[in-house]
């Protein structure tokens, strides 16, 4: 017996090339040596049978399917190594193509149109010995049953910290697939503006604390027509903002304030039952810090059995020597003489000289002015701090004081808001101040946030987002 080597050295493993039938019986052994002698393996031989050429074991089906989707076709040959080639036919067999990288024993063709429809698909196995083609199988493309759109996952309220980017987003199902439009309510619900280029199911968005408030909601639209989802809620949370349960605006402090004024416009209140409601709106002087009196004077936005009710009024909250209960609960003017309506546009101001206190309140929309004066307030006030305030009212109920239901309201816009504390006279900005906000004690949601101050300290807005009584 004759021995050839092999190239192999240093190598413990022997990959060997068949590529014959004449290589059936080649014996091959292993030899291992080192300075000290060889050592030779046992005879390994080699067994090398008749290579068959494939046979078709599994043709592919004829595949019915809807414009839109994907189809898929299986087969498989006798020879699990054989390659695959899959081919498609569009002129019934004349010729065929191919399918660019569609070498598994699946067919995936995505999107399929209608157009394809009565395309031919088959599959070509191959090895050494040979090739077979399988039968060819048809591909069938139907149109979709036309549907209207309608909304398979409403959008849901979303929460953010100012600053913080917030997404709403909706599913939709129909036929043509619909398309996606949001759209933006500054005024809850009463117009809706498009959000341009927000034409997919998601919206993200980085909102400021002027949108708290805002609502969003989306239009799916296909040929036969549209579908609009529920409206629902952004809150943008101040996180810099002292949380509340009634209060929300700016509060100066750090000074002996002796005059606080402001302007605002009368917010439009809206009543969806018979509840009673209640939002005001007031500048004034002390009530923070454990002040036991607050000397104020605004207007009020109301539901009163399911119908908007406003008014002015003042108030010397703590003061037990004050008249007509003002100690108690805001005094309200006569509406025959001192009418309010949503819209009107309110000047007041506050101020104390020599233990005397000054309340006016003006509706420059209505042409009329009311003041009140009150002397020898007792406790006497302490005057540490001025306010410019949307406030969740109080509310007594057997002699219980304590919160009302508070009223959904437009935004409020303070303009013109100056105080004086001690030999200082400027804006909010000019004191030491700080936002408040009114959260949902439930959810922490925030029912009322003041935005940014203006630049010059003397304006800010109020978004109001409590739910609709």
């Amino acid at each position: 017996m004759t021995w050839l080597g092999i190239n192999s050295h240093g190598q413990t493993t022997l990959s060997v090339a068949v590529t014959s039938l004449k290589q059936d019986g080649y014996d091959y052994r292993a030899q291992f040596t080192n300075s000290q002698g060889t050592a030779t393996s046992s005879i390994a031989t080699l067994g090398v049978s008749h290579l068959l050429p494939p046979t078709v074991v599994d043709d592919p089906f004829n595949a019915t399917v809807v414009a839109g989707t994907s189809a898929s076709f299986s087969a498989s040959s006798s020879d699990p190594h054989a390659a695959i080639q899959w081919r498609t036919s569009a002129d019934h067999g004349a010729t065929w193509v191919a399918v660019a990288g569609a070498i598994s024993p699946t067919l995936k063709l995505p999107n399929v149109t209608l157009a394809m429809s009565g395309l031919l698909v088959e599959a070509v196995f191959s090895n050494a010995s040979g090739s077979v083609t399988s039968k060819a199988s048809s591909l069938f493309v139907t149109a979709p049953i036309p549907l209207f759109p309608t909304i398979a996952r409403q959008p849901t309220a979303q929460s953010v910290l100012n600053g913080q980017s917030a997404t709403f987003s909706a599913v939709a199902n129909g036929t043509p697939a619909p398309s996606a439009q949001w759209y933006v309510s500054t005024n809850k619900g009463s117009t809706w503006d498009l959000v341009v280029g927000a034409m997919s199911p998601s919206l993200t968005l980085t909102p400021s604390l002027l949108d708290n408030g805002n609502e969003y909601e989306v239009v799916f639209t296909n040929s036969l027509g549209e579908a609009t989802s529920n409206a629902v809620l952004l809150y943008v949370v101040n996180p810099f903002a002292t949380s509340d349960l009634n209060w929300s605006g700016y509060v100066a402090t750090g000074q002996t304030f002796s005059a606080v004024s402001g302007d605002w416009t009368v917010p439009t209140v809206t009543c969806a039952t018979t509840a009673m409601s209640s939002t005001s709106q007031w500048i004034g002087i002390d009530g923070v810090g454990g002040t036991p009196t607050v000397e104020q004077t605004g207007t009020s936005a109301r539901c009163i059995n399911g119908a908007p009710f406003y008014e002015a009024w003042w108030e010397m909250f703590g003061d037990y020597t004050a008249p007509d209960g003002s100690a108690y609960f805001d005094v309200g003017l006569p509406i025959a003489t001192y009418p309010v309506n949503a819209g009107d546009q309110m000047s007041a101001s506050v101020s104390t000289a020599d233990g005397s206190w000054t309340l006016t309140v003006s509706d420059l929309t209505q042409d009329w002015s009311y003041t009140k004066l009150v002397s020898g307030a007792s406790p006497v006030p302490s005057q540490s701090s001025a306010e410019w305030v949307v406030e969740r009212s109080g509310d007594t109920i057997a002699g219980v004081p304590g919160l009302a239901v508070m009223a959904s309201i437009s935004p409020v816009t303070f303009t013109n808001a100056d105080a004086t504390g001690g030999s200082i006279t400027g804006s909010i900005s000019a004191f030491t101040n700080q936002a408040w906000q009114v959260l949902d004690p439930a959810t922490a949601n925030p029912w009322a946030t003041p935005g940014t101050l203006s630049p010059d300290g003397t304006s800010f807005s109020v978004a109001v987002t409590c739910p609709i009584s």
